[in-house]
Formats: C-alpha cells, sequence, structure tokens
C-alpha cells in the first residue's frame, strides 16, 4: 500500500535518495549521499510556464501534465535518472486543520475512522475520497490531544504521482512543502524531535509559495498551530503573522517565540522589506532556513536561491 503523507514530521524508513519538489513556478530535485553525514550530489531547477500547475485542494492541479512531465524528466535525468523519489506538492493543494480530541483510540484503524469522522465536516470533498494523515501535537495546560491533520484528494495526488512515474520515477513519499520545511529546521536541531527529548523551544516557520502564505509553530518538536492563506501581500503577511503570535500567546499558552524563521518558496525574490517590517512589528530577527545546517553542499559557490529552492526537497529526505 502506497505511503502518501503519512507520518508529517516523524521519521520512516525510505530508500529514496533523491527529493523533487513541484511548485507553480518550477521543478526543484536534490539528491544526497548518506554516510557520517548527508552531502547533496547534485542540483537541478527547471521553470514552469504560468498555468502548467495551479495547485487548489479541490480542483485539478496538473493542468499541463505534457510541459510538467517535460520539466521533470530533464531534472531528474541532471540527477542520473533516479527510480526512486521523494515527492513535495504545494501546501494548496492539500487542506491542514487542527483537531482537539479528549482521547485517542490506540488501534490506528480507530483513529482514521474519528479523524475522518471530524475533518469530513471542514474539507470542501467528500472526505471519503481522501487521503488523510496526521500527527500529534502538544502544548501545556491543554486537555487531551491536540492532532495536526493533512487532506488531500485522492486524484489531486495521484495527478503528481502520475506525472512523476510516467517520468521514470516512483515517488514513494508524498508531503506538503511547508513540513518539509520545518523537518530541515528539525534536521539542524541537536534534539530532532519529541522523540528524543527535545527541549519546549517554540519557533514560527514564515513560507512564502508563489501562491500562497502559511504560517507554522513548533513548539518541543511538534507543530501546534498552522494557518495558510492565498496570496503574499505585504500587508496581509505582516498582520497574519502578528495574528497568529496573539493566538499562540493568548490560547496556546505561549509567552513568545524563541526564533521567527522564513522560507521563500519557488522561484520568488526575496522580500527583504516585508522581513524588515516584520521583525519590527514582532521586534524579533527573521532567520532564513538554511538547508546547509543539515546537508553538505560542497564547497563550489551555490546560487543562493536555488540553496533556497532545496530545502524542501532535502527537508522529505530527513524523515528517512
Amino acid at each position: 500500500m502506497r505511503r502518501v503523507l503519512q507520518r508529517l514530521l516523524d521519521s520512516f524508513g525510505s530508500s529514496a535518495h533523491t527529493g523533487l519538489e513541484i511548485t507553480s513556478a518550477g521543478v526543484c530535485g536534490v539528491s544526497v549521499a548518506r554516510g557520517r553525514s548527508t552531502r547533496v550530489t547534485g542540483m537541478a531547477w527547471e521553470p514552469l510556464a504560468p498555468g502548467v500547475v495551479r495547485p487548489a485542494a479541490a480542483e485539478p492541479n496538473v493542468l499541463d501534465a505534457v510541459a510538467l512531465r517535460a520539466a521533470v524528466e530533464r531534472v531528474l535525468e541532471r540527477l542520473g535518472s533516479p527510480r526512486r523519489i521523494a515527492l513535495v506538492v504545494p501546501d494548496a493543494a492539500g487542506k491542514v486543520s487542527i483537531l482537539n480530541l479528549e482521547s485517542i483510540p490506540k488501534r490506528r484503524v480507530e483513529v482514521e475512522q474519528v479523524v475522518r469522522w471530524q475533518i469530513g465536516k471542514a474539507v470542501p470533498f467528500p472526505v471519503e475520497t481522501a487521503q488523510v494523515a496526521w500527527t500529534e501535537g502538544s502544548g501545556p495546560g491543554e486537555n487531551g490531544h491536540r492532532l495536526l491533520v493533512v487532506v488531500m484528494r485522492r486524484d489531486v495526488v495521484e495527478e503528481y504521482e502520475s506525472v512523476c512515474r510516467d517520468a521514470g520515477a516512483h515517488a514513494g513519499i508524498v508531503g506538503l512543502s511547508t513540513f518539509d520545511v520545518v523537518n530541515a529546521v528539525l534536521g539542524a536541531q541537536p534534539n530532532r524531535g519529541p522523540a528524543s527529548g527535545a527541549v519546549e523551544q517554540a519557533w514560527m516557520l514564515v513560507h512564502l509559495a508563489p501562491e500562497s502564505t502559511s504560517l507554522a509553530i513548533v513548539r518541543g518538536g511538534r507543530p501546534i498551530f498552522y494557518r495558510s492563506r492565498a496570496g503574499s501581500a505585504e500587508s496581509e503577511v505582516v498582520d497574519a503573522i502578528h495574528q497568529s503570535a496573539m493566538y499562540f500567546e493568548d490560547r496556546l499558552g505561549g509567552g513568545g517565540f524563541d526564533r521567527l524563521l522564513a522560507h521563500v518558496s519557488g522561484d520568488l525574490a526575496a522580500p527583504n522589506a516585508l522581513w524588515s517590517t516584520v521583525e519590527s512589528r514582532l521586534g524579533m530577527t527573521v532567520e532564513m532556513v538554511d538547508p546547509r545546517l543539515v546537508v553538505d553542499f560542497g564547497v563550489q559557490d551555490v546560487d543562493r536561491a536555488r540553496v533556497a529552492a532545496a530545502t524542501a526537497p532535502v527537508g522529505v529526505l530527513l524523515r528517512g
């Protein structure tokens, strides 16, 4: 059975050494070699014309499969034509919700039944047609359990998988972009997550993509908040960040963030004016997520924009 969107932030076995991210702006691929450390052995980027991919949770995403497959083929060819890959798709292709449950059944099948019943009220399509995955969040003073749940229509997942399959690669893992950027951040920390006894550090990630802006809050290695909205107008992004910070403080028992991180995916220009405004509003320094803290890119001079584009593909590979 395919493992699609399973265990959003936790590690599980994967033989893939190539991560591929598809955005509406282009296709980015990264190959790594694992040893005592993880080393990048290849990177490739192919731009996409507007309209080839249009991420949406309840509509077709791949509007020009021929053009997307050609771009994926060119990227994979420059990475040695791998047969197994880990795939990252845009946040807007799925729906993410936070569920609060008084208790969680012991059997996974029973958990899925509860999650599907609860989440079915919030998604714009029949939950029976969807692939569902979840991971447990945390927070002091909370009653019961907080679950972060991702839902994607199976036909949307199949659109992306079939393009890769036609290009000669099997996508054994599929994940949403923001959560794999989170994985890259966790991979740079000495204690990766709750299983390793990570300290209760709290941080916010601001993720700008061509079609959306996503915010995630992580505490103690677990996600406790997620919000995504279309567009990236500066005033709206700043307001969303400030509102989310207030929600964290007022409703999630937060006393402020230890870190404020940002990531720009696709082929967007770095919005330096936006980050300056955010820093002034929150009184914190914005740190750009840097995958070079997780994997070795070598001594060669690598374009900073291409390093940034490699973040989510590196993050999805850290799951294995």
